[in-house]
């Protein structure tokens, strides 16, 4: 993989659009046995994801020396982190990273791979201890045609051991000046404040968090980093959790708000998403109320609604297309907030909430277009006619309020 010419989007080498849809499967190989991972790794690429992210050493909430499922430990103890290698196949913590990232290549997926994650990285406390993990990781991969490295974990900038979380980073480049690095951010915050002009960092991150609905921030930040130069694509690397609580409301994360940000985020100029579901990430063996088993959860609606979100932008040529708030006369604010992208001959418009809308119309070639409405719950397109391409034209959905959202498609005719 590598960043599109026109510095916005990753693609294959060979120049086809690569549409970053990941999941967030932070505890996935220290938890599962092998069996589990194939039946995960599987089903994630039967339903159309493309990358799989988790980390080399232990993921989120575990700590830094923790066992995984057949009782290895990744260091020899918790203060040096020597790597605690063992002589023979298949018996130790690396031998089943590497087979864990060898199994998602059968499947045809990317393993998205941070070197370690909040908060482990107050372990990882001198450079010479980073880069010497991170050397032996890339020496371990570096065969491996489908890694993804990806920079921080849910560390703010400011944190006083943020020299060491970037340093695995800084060495990846130095290794392999052509290997793809992205950065995963802090909750709402959005990695180009920091790090758009390091020669280390080819992707910037935004990270949308848990505490809040109706984020604004997810139209401001992929379109201001749209406009910075040099141009770097920006991924929403990790969305609100499906299912997880609402930590500055009530109740919990829906399809909804996750279609709404998934959405706003790629209609403003992210080239791919990180989705996650509260009882995946952390791998749920257990069925209490309200909290299905990961086994079940993986089949939750958000993913497999993300999906018919990838297909509908690989649909149109896109690496040509560009965010566009200027499609409709007003933009709405709060839970109402309207995005929209466009391509040459074609334009998308995302109505969260199903209200009617003023559309600038001659935006995309052509003298008159096809107007359709796209249904973000089902996949599902429906005709409504064909249209004068100039002027204001009305549109009203279908269906209005929350959990109506509607995308509009104009398509030159």
């Amino acid at each position: 993989l590598r960043v599109s010419d026109n510095g916005h989007f990753i693609v294959h080498k060979n120049g086809s659009p690569f549409f970053f849809m990941a999941y967030t499967a932070w505890q996935i190989w220290p938890k599962l046995s092998k069996e589990d991972i194939s039946y995960y790794f599987k089903r994630r690429s039967e339903q159309g994801f493309n990358v799989i992210m988790f980390s080399a050493s232990n993921g989120f909430a575990m700590e830094v020396n923790a066992e995984n499922y057949y009782g290895h430990r990744p260091f020899t103890d918790d203060s040096t982190l020597t790597i605690n290698r063992l002589a023979g196949e298949d018996n130790d913590w690396w031998d089943h990273l590497l087979w864990s990232v060898k199994e998602a290549e059968k499947n045809g997926l990317y393993i998205g791979l941070t070197i370690a994650f909040n908060p482990n990285y107050k372990k990882f406390d001198n450079k010479e201890k980073c880069r010497r993990i991170t050397t032996y990781i890339y020496d371990l991969l570096k065969n491996q045609p489908n890694i993804i490295w990806i920079g921080g974990g849910d560390v703010l900038d400011y944190e006083n051991f943020i020299d060491y979380q970037i340093e695995p980073m800084k060495t990846i480049k130095t290794l392999c000046d052509t290997c793809l690095t992205l950065y995963h951010p802090y909750g709402h915050q959005k990695s180009s404040n920091a790090y758009h002009y390091e020669p280390w960092l080819d992707v910037n991150g935004v990270q949308t968090g848990h505490a809040k609905q109706n984020d604004i921030n997810l139209i401001t930040y992929p379109y201001s980093d749209w406009n910075l130069s040099p141009s770097k694509p920006t991924i929403n690397i990790e969305m609100s959790y499906e299912n997880h609580p609402i930590l500055q409301g009530k109740g919990k994360f829906d399809d909804f708000d996750i279609r709404q940000q998934a959405y706003w985020s790629v209609f403003s100029g992210s080239c791919g998403l990180g989705y996650g579901h509260n009882e995946v990430w952390r791998f749920n063996n257990e069925n209490k109320k309200g909290e299905p088993n990961w086994k079940d959860a993986i089949e939750a609606n958000g993913a497999k609604q993300l999906i018919d979100l990838k297909e509908l932008m690989c649909s149109k040529p896109y690496t040509q297309r560009i965010p566009d708030l200027g499609l409709v006369t007003d933009t709405g604010n709060g839970i109402h907030h309207i995005a929209g992208t466009r391509g040459e001959d074609y334009a998308f418009i995302y109505l969260p909430t199903g209200n009617k809308i003023w559309v600038v119309m001659g935006k995309i070639k052509g003298k008159r277009v096809t107007a359709s409405w796209f249904d973000p719950r089902t996949g599902e397109k429906n005709l409504i006619g064909v249209f004068k391409n100039k002027g204001i034209q009305q549109f009203s959905p279908r269906s209005s309020g929350r959990g109506n959202d509607w995308v509009l498609i104009l398509e030159s005719k």
